[in-house]
């Protein structure tokens, strides 16, 4: 796929604006839904894969964490937190030269 003609097609045509669209649509054609927004999942990539926060609870009720943000080259430093029933797990992490400082901090008590 070119990707410079993606992006001309969706930004400059507009095609999907002008046949009244105010997201990305699910699908690129327009015979499917429209009620899911394509890319809606990049929050929770950002999350899960991004700070690295995977969040489960087990079979008998437990709260677990892991952990393992992505070491991406480029990315210098992230930082975010998600809500669970169990408190707040927060983590941010910075880069320098080859280094990554991590940091996390969870309000209750979550098996790791």
């Amino acid at each position: 796929m070119n990707k410079k003609y993606s992006f001309e097609e969706i930004f400059n045509n507009a095609k999907w604006k002008n046949d009244g669209a105010t997201s990305f649509r699910e699908y690129w054609g327009k015979s499917r839904s429209h009620s899911h927004p394509m890319f809606g999942s990049v929050v929770a990539y950002l999350f899960e894969y991004i700070l690295g926060i995977k969040y489960k609870v087990t079979w008998s009720n437990e709260p677990q964490i892991e952990i393992n943000p992505a070491n991406i080259p480029n990315l210098k430093w992230a930082k975010g937190s998600i809500v669970t029933p169990y408190g707040k797990i927060s983590v941010s992490y910075t880069k320098e030269n080859d280094e990554m400082l991590v940091k996390s901090d969870i309000q209750k008590q979550i098996n790791f």
